[in-house]
């Protein structure tokens, strides 16, 4: 999906390797195969040796606001450099914002569940695929943890006190009335 393009089969199961799923080809076959069922994808035969196979965009038509959100992560992706650049403190406060959005995120998905029943693995896919995309920069700030035993002291620091004032936030002002 990450990559919208057709692949053949052979091409699919090389990439799939390639990425860390080890799985025979008789199981991608029966993957796929389930997959096919479920409308997952779609696999278009032009001859005996030429089958390829791409997602069913049309299954996922709920996830325009997921591939907006993956446009904008891969201009992020761009700019790990500049992220990991940033201080510490700096690198914190990206990571919270995307850990909110995320759960934001997985709370809508999980609020459309309710609303489509139907879609509920829809929807949980959604969720699944934007968390990968938004994780990209809690394995940014690791990377800078690891860099110096400093880093990561200074890093467990600024965290606990981010957790610090969300739990003051939350807990010490009075619960916000919905009426």
């Amino acid at each position: 999906m990450v990559t919208n393009r057709k692949f053949r089969f052979n091409e699919l199961h090389k990439t799939l390797l390639a990425i860390g799923a080890r799985m025979s080809k008789p199981t991608l076959i029966q993957h796929l195969a389930h997959l096919r069922k479920k409308g997952f994808i779609i696999r278009k035969k032009e001859d005996r040796q030429n089958v390829s196979y791409r997602v069913n965009w049309k299954k996922f038509e709920h996830l325009k606001d997921v591939l907006d959100y993956k446009q904008r992560i891969d201009q992020n992706l761009k700019n790990e450099k500049t992220f990991k650049s940033n201080p510490l403190d700096e690198q914190v406060l990206a990571i919270s914002s995307m850990l909110a959005l995320g759960e934001l995120l997985r709370l809508k998905f999980d609020v459309l569940a309710i609303i489509e029943p139907n879609r509920k693995p829809d929807h949980s896919f959604a969720y699944i695929f934007t968390h990968k995309l938004l994780d990209c920069y809690r394995l940014w700030f690791l990377d800078t943890c690891k860099e110096s035993r400093e880093n990561s002291q200074k890093a467990l620091e600024l965290i606990q006190r981010a957790i610090d004032g969300f739990e003051s936030d939350v807990f010490e002002k009075k619960p916000i009335s919905m009426s």
